[in-house]
């Protein structure tokens, strides 16, 4: 059985890999995981936030990115020009890529959640997108709370950026720490079966 930072890091490593594989872009990407002290995470411009949430009663897991209309434009199509169309087209975009990485997530917890041998149901929320406000986190200088974990990383295409946090939130560990590398399965990128609630 995993010592709880085993069981964050495992499903933090899949997160990443998850949405690093979930995101359609136009050119080649590379991922950068931010530490906690890294300060080149810096949150303070106006941006949009688009969130999504995958929750059962063992875990709860919120996928969030920090984009800008530019940035989205550019990993959608090489063009950060922001006519009506490029703007309309970058956000849903980004709701998209929230939409398929929940659904791989789900998809890869499902093994996972089950008592009895009976499988606990993961539910995937519609995605939220909003403007940026002062309730924003600084994933920076964030404490963890008891049976909480914050992850950020940073997504990079040429001069742009989405910085993709996620939030893990603990409810059963019992059945968290059973999970490994083994159990955690990463489904194919073009599956992306959700399930609404």
């Amino acid at each position: 059985m995993n010592t709880q930072k085993e069981t964050y890091d495992i499903i933090e490593s899949f997160i990443q890999n998850t949405a690093s594989e979930r995101l359609p872009r136009k050119s080649a990407t590379t991922v950068h995981r931010s530490e906690p002290n890294d300060t080149s995470i810096d949150l303070s411009y106006e941006h949009w936030i688009s969130s999504i949430i995958v929750a059962s009663n063992a875990v709860k897991i919120q996928f969030v990115v920090h984009y800008t209309p530019e940035a989205a434009s550019w990993f959608r199509c090489g063009d950060s020009s922001l006519t009506a169309d490029n703007v309309r087209l970058a956000h849903d975009h980004i709701r998209e890529f929230c939409n398929l990485t929940a659904g791989a997530i789900k998809r890869g917890l499902q093994n996972l959640c089950t008592t009895e041998n009976k499988p606990i149901e993961l539910m995937v929320t519609l995605p939220d997108q909003e403007p940026s406000s002062e309730f924003v986190a600084d994933y920076t200088l964030a404490k963890e709370k008891e049976n909480q974990h914050c992850h950020v990383f940073k997504i990079h295409c040429d001069d742009f950026a989405l910085v993709c946090a996620s939030t893990i939130n603990i409810l059963d560990w019992n059945t968290a720490n059973e999970i490994s590398e083994d159990n955690i399965e990463l489904p194919p990128a073009d599956e992306f079966d959700i399930e609404f609630l």
